[in-house]
Parts: C-alpha cells; structure tokens; sequence
C-alpha cells in the first residue's frame, strides 16, 4: 500500500511539474519579416540616419548555476542522512 501511494504522488508531482513544461515547447514560427525596399525622392535614395550606440550593456539575466548545484547536492545528502537513519531505527526496533 506504501508503494502505491508512493508512486501516485510521484505521478502526481510529475504531472504538475511537466504540464507547463509541455505547454511552453510548442512549435515556434518566426515571424515573416516583410521586404521592404527604400522610397526613391526625385531620383535619389533616402538612407536612415545610423542608430545610436547602446548606452550600457544588456544586463545578466542567468542564474548562479554553480551555488545551485551546490544547493541540489547539500539536499541530496541531507536525504540520504535522513533515510540512513530512518532504516537504522527500523532495522533495529
């Protein structure tokens, strides 16, 4: 019966965490961009004046993957010292 329920949370957490997963990687079309040729003024062309520099750089968006696989290992550890020693108590009762 504990396997049972075991695996129904496992499918139900797995549901909930796949779903929006699945919802964001659908196809994704480029936009069609449009040819559009210069307008010619009496038989001259006009050109676009050049855009300015970029007044600062984009700025970092990431996430420290580093301290998050520090973070994912330190709770995978403190699993496995809590499941130790809750089959110790088990074994020995």
């Amino acid at each position: 019966m504990n396997k049972l329920r075991t695996a129904t949370v496992c499918g139900i957490a797995l549901t909930v965490l796949a779903t929006p997963a699945v919802a964001m990687a659908g196809d994704y079309t480029s936009p069609v961009v449009p040819v559009v040729t210069p307008p010619a003024v009496l038989g001259t062309t006009v050109t676009a004046a050049p855009a300015p520099p970029p007044a600062a750089p984009l700025p970092f968006t990431g996430a420290d993957v580093g301290g998050l696989v520090v973070l994912g290992g330190g709770l995978v550890g403190a699993g496995l010292v809590l499941v130790r020693r809750n089959r110790s108590k088990s074994a020995s009762s």
